[in-house]
């Protein structure tokens, strides 16, 4: 499939110059972006059908005014230097909130004249954004709501930098000073095993019967509540869980145990999204401690914000 190149990589130079700031650096931002992605100057320039002279001249020019180094050229293609690769991801979101205010400006333009951004981790994503999305569509169709994929340990940061208007996952309380939480859901963990682990046909499975797994966890790194409330409740329960693989989301957690390569603590509202390669167990005397959480700034005012929160029920 072609890739498509953003209208907004074209932007012209305003006619109004500020002082402060050289707007040519903005289009050689969006330049150097599409030059990573292909990974050569060639192919850059061929998606972005100019030639590739005036490219390389761009790129050169806007090393030139960084005072940096961000590419390294071959004839086999360009390859990021230690100062692009720490660079990159800066560029990245600058073009994030560029396609964001590109958005925004469709929707003001088609009449739609609130915008909502939300936060969520992938469980988020599975059923309580799109279902928050389908009773803003059809109570309140002037808001438009679009949805950011975020790791729960970034929530905080987020929400307090106004990336997004709210954020959905399993943080627990907030520690920020100023934002405020809601917890829509505390939920148990069960056990998942693969269809033909040992204990798949075992009715009522205790703590005591998991001690000797081998474990598919998700990372602290990435939501550090959540690992350690199942972390915690392996050590409640006698033993310490033996961490074999960790993966991003719930939902790679469950692939893996699927291929036998583990076994998985998953929040019980999963069990439906379970595939038959996969047996869910409840755990006796086990009690809720996941809870997901959502998180926004009550000093940011919005009530296109407040509105979206409030057909999740959150209670404001």
């Amino acid at each position: 499939m072609e890739k498509q190149t953003p209208a907004f990589y074209f932007f012209r130079r305003p006619a109004l110059p500020v002082s402060r700031f050289d707007y040519r650096t903005i289009r050689q931002l969006l330049l150097f972006a599409v030059v990573c992605e292909e990974g050569s100057f060639r192919r850059a320039a061929t998606r972005l059908n100019i030639s590739q002279p005036p490219l390389t001249a761009q790129i050169d020019e806007l090393e030139n005014r960084l005072r940096v180094r961000l590419l390294e050229r071959s004839p086999r293609g360009v390859k990021l230097t230690s100062t692009g690769l720490a660079f990159l991801p800066e560029v990245q979101k600058f073009i994030s909130q560029a396609e964001q205010l590109d958005r925004s400006l469709k929707q003001i333009r088609g009449g739609q004249r609130g915008i909502v951004t939300i936060g969520a981790v992938t469980e988020a994503m599975l059923e309580w954004v799109p279902a928050c999305i389908a009773r803003v569509r059809n109570e309140h169709p002037l808001i438009a709501v679009y949805t950011k994929s975020i790791d729960s340990v970034e929530i905080e940061d987020a929400v307090a930098n106004n990336d997004v208007s709210f954020a959905i996952g399993y943080c627990g309380s907030v520690s920020k000073a100023g934002l405020k939480s809601f917890c829509l859901r505390l939920e148990k963990p069960v056990v998942l095993f693969s269809k033909t682990h040992p204990l798949a046909n075992v009715e009522n499975i205790t703590w005591d019967d998991l001690k000797q797994e081998a474990w598919v966890f998700t990372p602290r790194t990435t939501s550090p509540n959540y690992f350690d409330a199942l972390y915690g409740l392996c050590k409640d329960n006698g033993f310490t869980p033996d961490i074999r693989y960790e993966m991003g989301s719930v939902m790679q957690q469950i692939a893996f145990v699927c291929c036998g390569q583990g076994t998985a603590l998953i929040p019980e509202s999963f069990v439906k999204w379970i595939p038959q390669a996969a047996v869910a167990k409840a755990i006796k005397n086990t009690r809720a401690t996941l809870a997901l959480t959502a998180v926004w700034n009550p000093a940011v005012h919005s009530v296109h914000r407040d509105t979206v929160l409030q057909a999740l029920g959150v209670v404001l």
